[in-house]
């Protein structure tokens, strides 16, 4: 647990559930609520350089259909910092921070935008035609669908269709554009291009004849040429990870997301099971909502079902989540969403620990605008503590080559998203075994199908000679500088972030074995689909094999060590090549040099590409890693940090002025902390408090009772540490309301009348004025007036505006409508008029036919409004507002799901239930009976 942890939306809830007069001070508002009233401006490199290197084949038809689409929201300046230096401490052992993950709610709290922000993206969404789908819990991304030419309006762009390579995608050819002052907080738009990263895998082709049917077939074996195949088993001995696994460390309790753009065939899943001496288990399917129907496509199905059966078959006791996308657009038999748009999925509802991504595209491709917004995504996953590996690319050091380009043309480059320091990036070796293979590998199977005796000396993979662009991907990046961490012997002095990391046997000379129904991709005509008997010809290669194989690998590490996540490991990796380099194979032989077209970058006399060297090199980074030894380095870690503790607060109740805080002091052992518990307020003189100790084991829990002034405070908690823990922080920032004064309320116009030939909505604004220093939370209602009723048929919406000091007005509106499509909308939470007559000679806040409309804060630091619910609901009478339903307030019961109303309704109609009606609209303090107003009004519909 983050012990510096600041969660809003946990302590706005634990105020809501005590009925409180606080809440959690909101993030700082970034945009004002005229924001989205701003001139267009373009957002700057957000054109993909590949429209100048693609075909154009016309203007994209504008009924199109487009889900998935995201407003990638970025940290403010200040956000940005505290967010390097958390990821920072969190992997520093010497850190109270170390290993304190955030959950994405947790992480929205801290680096996520403000609720009214929030709303002011949402409301200029909605306004230019878009549904909105979801905001995440993060904080960090709204997702949004519409059509083609709502995006070309919205953004003042143009979405063309192209074809380049074997792809025939649409992207935008302009710069998109959005109103100036929403830049501040919008990073980059996704969702605008349906063209599709690659799968690091290559296929082998069969040679020869081989020897027997499935004895020739299991990973051991031997074709005509020699060559040997790759089994789950194979993978563990040969890089030392079956000790790990006999020891029952199996991955259990981890999860493992593998992240594709294709349906599966399970069957060939449980098949391949079967056949490596597993027992059968499928994987969580999770299609990610929003991007369409489940769909087969070729390649994707067969590189999606080998990242399967290596991430499950490496380490069988994890539980693995197939996390894809659907057909998610009209266009070109549904290509639109990607592989990157469930990376993204798997990121922001922290799905699992581990996330294995076989997929990439030309670095220098990627608009500076969607690399800014990805790796604000890679950085919330670190510091939820997801490990990200990632396959650095199959065509050696030039990673912008098309699939099958037999010689490169666009120089040397780096594979997206490998190339981030958020990621660990996979290259491939190949092994020297043809001279004494017997020395290697059994000349039998054994129960799980593995022939591999030992480690298998490596040199780098390169197959260029024998096939199209071949080799282990690396070199340095041309966009992201050398983060601190990368430093040790053989790391070149190029201030770039360079890849590989680390390397594993990716070569075609011993392939892996794979069960796929995707036959026409692996091997032509020939079958690779399996049997419950028989493994079919599937072999491939590439450093999308070792990438979840090493994922599985990680699954057992943390199994064995007690732990459930390990976040970015790069820094550790590269601190153990520094003091532990024996646990690292070291690859001094090879290259993943490219034959290339005279003149393009770095070719020199038709060749491109890194040598092996001794230490870190840009064919295979660090080397191959030995498993084992890398979970023994774990553990020493996991044992030297036993002194970290975690402080949180949290707001349990209060009295007016009265708070109660919890204060939670967690240790990682069964030793109980000693020492000082330190509580400041607003930086005043510190006042110690006991421990209690003998009252708890590890962990303490402390009320802190006071009375507060009225206004903001912050509350610092300080423990002072022992001889087995180490120090800890937590702060809390809340707002005390005042006990005393009056609000007003007016509405204009008086009266709203409808012609129903013309309109079928009408509008009145609410003016309500704070008095005599009145703070609070205010909840407006509507009721019949005495001896009459509301309209048969409708639903009143609210929309709440900014808070304003005490002593000052905020205007609200409220409006009127017997339109389906308003009181139908998912944008709203709704209640349907009915014909109930009002029993009350004069409404009341608390009368039980008054409904709360909408609440909204009085105070002079937050910005933006909570609803609350309250303890009776009135069946059928008017729509709540549409502000917290769908902005993922921290207010109660918020977030990107509107709040049932706990209802129900005679339904809407587009008919005018004509009628002269006579309403009274109320304001009420939250908690506070005694604080409270009306104002009549009349509704005429003609």
């Amino acid at each position: 647990m983050n012990t510096f942890r600041r969660s809003a939306s946990a302590f706005l809830l634990a105020s809501c559930a005590a009925g409180p007069m606080l809440h959690a001070a909101a993030l700082p508002n970034r945009l004002s609520r005229n924001a989205a009233q701003t001139a267009p401006q373009a957002i700057e490199q957000s054109v993909s350089p590949r429209v100048r290197t693609s075909t154009r084949l016309g203007h994209l038809n504008g009924e199109t259909r487009i889900e998935s689409m995201s407003l990638v929201l970025s940290p403010s300046a200040a956000q940005s910092a505290a967010l390097d230096q958390l990821l920072a401490d969190q992997q520093n052992p010497a850190s109270p921070r170390y290993h304190q993950w955030l959950t994405p709610t947790e992480f929205g709290a801290q680096f996520g935008v403000s609720d009214s922000d929030l709303q002011v993206l949402q409301n200029w969404l909605t306004g230019q035609g878009f549904q909105v789908d979801q905001v995440a819990p993060s904080r960090n991304r709204i997702t949004f669908s519409g059509t083609s030419s709502t995006v070309e309006t919205a953004f003042h762009t143009e979405l063309d269709t192209f074809h380049r390579g074997d792809q025939t995608f649409f992207e935008n050819s302009t710069a998109p554009q959005i109103p100036a002052a929403l830049q501040t907080v919008v990073g980059s738009i996704t969702g605008l291009s349906s063209f599709r990263q690659r799968p690091a895998l290559r296929r082998v082709p069969t040679s020869g004849t081989l020897s027997g049917t499935l004895a020739g077939q299991r990973p051991q074996s031997t074709s005509a040429s020699g060559s040997h195949y790759i089994a789950p088993f194979d993978f563990r001995q040969i890089y030392n990870a079956n000790g790990l696994f006999n020891s029952g460390n199996t991955g259990a309790g981890i999860k493992i997301a593998v992240l594709g753009q294709s349906a599966v065939d399970l069957n060939q899943l449980t098949y391949f099971q079967q056949l490596t001496g597993q027992t059968p288990k499928a994987p969580t399917v999770v299609l990610v909502p929003g991007t369409g129907a489940s769909t087969a496509y070729q390649g994707d199905e067969t590189e999606s079902e080998a990242d399967l059966e290596y991430a499950g078959g490496v380490a069988p006791g994890a539980s693995i989540l197939f996390v894809y996308v659907g057909n998610s657009t009209t266009f070109n038999n549904g290509q639109g969403a990607s592989v990157a748009d469930a990376l993204n999925y798997a990121i922001v509802n922290n799905l699992a620990p581990i996330l294995t991504y076989s997929y990439g595209g030309c670095e220098i491709e990627n608009t500076s605008s969607a690399l800014q917004g990805q790796e604000n995504y890679f950085r919330q996953a670190n510091a939820q503590g997801q490990t990200i590996v990632v396959a650095s690319g199959d065509t050696g050091a030039a990673g912008c080559e098309d699939p099958g380009v037999t010689t490169a043309y666009d120089g040397l480059q780096t594979s997206y998203p490998a190339s981030s320091a958020y990621v660990t990036a996979i290259g491939g070796t190949s092994f020297n075994d043809t001279a004494n293979a017997a020395s290697y590998w059994s000349s039998t199977n054994n129960a799980q199908y593995g022939s591999a005796i030992g480690y298998i000396p490596e040199t780098v993979w390169n197959e260029n000679s024998t096939s199209p662009l071949s080799a282990s991907g690396g070199g340095p990046s041309h966009v992201f500088a050398k983060p601190n961490w990368q430093a040790g012997t053989g790391v070149p002095a190029d201030n770039a972030r360079d890849i590989p990391d680390i390397s594993f046997s990716a070569a075609g000379h011993d392939a892996y074995l794979i069960c796929t129904s995707d036959t026409s991709y692996v091997n032509g005509t020939s079958t690779a689909q399996c049997t419950a008997t028989a493994f079919g010809i599937g072999k491939v290669s590439g450093t999308s094999l070792p990438t979840p194989a090493f994922a599985g690998a990680l699954a057992m590490v943390l199994n064995a060590n007690n732990k459930t996540s390990l976040g970015n490991i790069n820094p550790l990796l590269y601190s153990l090549f520094s003091t532990s380099p024996a646990l690292f194979h070291d690859v001094t032989t090879g290259n993943n040099i490219d034959p290339c077209v005279a003149g393009t970058l770095g070719c020199v006399n038709g060749s491109e590409g890194y040598n092996a060297t001794a230490g870190y090199d840009l064919a295979t980074g660090l080397g191959s890693l030995d498993i084992g030894a890398f979970s023994s380095n774990v553990a020493a870690l996991s044992a030297a940090t036993i002194k970290n503790t975690a402080l949180t607060l949290s707001l349990v109740g209060a009295n007016v002025t009265t708070i109660d805080v919890n204060a939670n002091l967690t240790g990682v052992s069964g030793t109980s902390p000693t020492g000082t518990l330190t509580f400041t307020l607003d930086g005043g003189t510190p006042q110690a408090q006991g421990l209690n100790q003998g009252s708890y084991s590890a962990t303490g829990i402390f009320l802190v009772n006071g009375n507060y002034s009225v206004g903001n405070h912050t509350l610092v908690a300080q423990y002072s540490g022992d001889a087995n823990y180490n120090p800890a922080t937590a702060t809390i920032n809340f707002t005390v309301y005042s006990q005393s004064g009056a609000i007003t309320l007016a509405a204009t116009p008086s009266t709203v009348t409808i012609n129903s030939s013309t309109a079928h909505t009408g509008t009145w604004t609410l003016n309500t004025t704070s008095t005599n220093g009145y703070t609070g939370i205010v909840i407006y209602g509507v009721n019949p007036a005495t001896g009459t009723s509301l309209p048969a048929r409708g639903c009143f919406l609210g929309q709440a505006d900014a808070s304003p000091s005490p002593n000052a007005t905020v205007s609200t509106t409220i409006t009127y409508s017997y339109s389906s499509a308003d009181c139908s909308s998912s944008n709203v939470i709704k209640v349907f008029g009915d014909t109930r007559t009002a029993a009350n000679s004069a409404p009341s806040p608390q009368s039980e036919h008054n409904l709360p409309l909408l609440a909204i804060s009085f105070t002079g630091l937050l910005g933006s409004a909570f609803l609350r619910r309250r303890q009776r609901w009135m069946t059928g009478l008017l729509a709540l507002a549409a502000v917290a339903g769908t902005a993922g307030l921290s207010g109660c019961g918020s977030g990107s799901t509107p709040l049932p109303s706990g209802t129900t309704g005679s339904g809407t109609t587009s008919t005018a239930p004509k009628g002269t009606y006579n309403l009274v609209f109320s304001a009420q303090d939250s908690t506070r009976s005694g604080i409270a107003t009306s104002t009549a009004v009349t509704l005429v519909i003609q």
